[in-house]
């Protein structure tokens, strides 16, 4: 899940720029050594003011990178990303990464029932995210 956290980070800081990468896969995305995360393949990279192709792009990625069963909270923000009316924007995916990554670490007891669910839900499909 935290590499989620900065490839999302990542994917905001182009969007800040006023690009769009336009061709976000699984093929665009490097780890180095240090567990950075990089991205790559910006041959198709456009100035633009929307978005939605990568949000689009994320929700896929999200779904070829999980193995197994997933949480309810991801599987459905994962297709939320892939709806054309009520689509995340990249900072709102980045926000629900780190609410879920804070949740993931036990660290959740200010969110309340909503965190104790998330973790619960991650914990009950006993994947490593």
């Amino acid at each position: 899940m935290k590499y989620y956290v900065r490839l999302q980070k990542s994917s905001e800081n182009l969007h800040a720029l006023g690009y769009c990468h336009n061709d976000f896969n699984c093929n665009s995305i490097m780890l180095d050594n240090d567990s950075n995360i990089h991205i790559t393949n910006f041959k198709s990279t456009r100035k633009r003011t929307f978005f939605a192709s990568d949000i689009e792009n994320f929700g896929r990625i999200m779904t070829e990178l999980s193995p197994g069963e997933l949480p309810e909270i991801y599987g459905n923000l994962a297709h939320k990303c892939r709806d054309d009316l009520d689509r995340p924007t990249a900072i709102e995916l980045y926000k629900a990464f780190k609410i879920w990554c804070k949740c993931m670490d036990g660290n959740c007891k200010e969110l309340s029932n909503y965190g104790i669910d998330i973790k619960r839900q991650f914990d009950k499909a006993g994947k490593e995210f």
